[in-house]
């Protein structure tokens, strides 16, 4: 069996934010050979020191796509149906999805430490990487 060289490319979390808005993390990476098996987001901060998965992506699963619920991380979960002109098929578009999350309404409890962590299939080889993340109450 050999070693597939899997690697995390960028890690985009920004390191502040205005408290309200919405916030895009996304995590880009490079599979070589290899195939996703899965792609995990992870929140702790402070008060809760261990990390919490908030998102999970496994593109071969049922279901694909996972939200679990933590208490000020509003995952985006908007979905669009686009109707093809040209042929009788529908195709569904998810606003956070594969690397990429939305978070919406944030707040105090939003500030944290995110980890993205994937995971390739056979070996299971794991990379991840983390950023801290923190909400400011700005003033006018």
């Amino acid at each position: 069996m050999s070693i597939t060289c899997i690697r995390l490319v960028s890690l985009n979390v920004p390191a502040r934010v205005k408290k309200g808005s919405e916030v895009q993390l996304s995590c880009l990476y490079d599979l070589g050979n290899a195939s996703l098996y899965s792609l995990k987001w992870f929140y702790r901060n402070h008060k809760n020191p261990e990390e919490q998965e908030f998102f999970r992506y496994t593109p071969r699963g049922k279901p694909v796509k996972q939200v679990f619920p933590l208490e000020g991380i509003n995952v985006d979960q908007f979905q669009l149906t686009q109707q093809s002109a040209f042929r009788n098929t529908a195709s569904t578009f998810y606003k956070s999805e594969g690397g990429t999350v939305y978070i919406t309404e944030t707040n105090g409890m939003t500030s944290g430490n995110y980890k993205c962590e994937i995971s390739v299939e056979g070996t299971f080889q794991t990379v991840a990487a983390e950023k801290l993340m923190t909400v400011e109450e700005y003033r006018e």
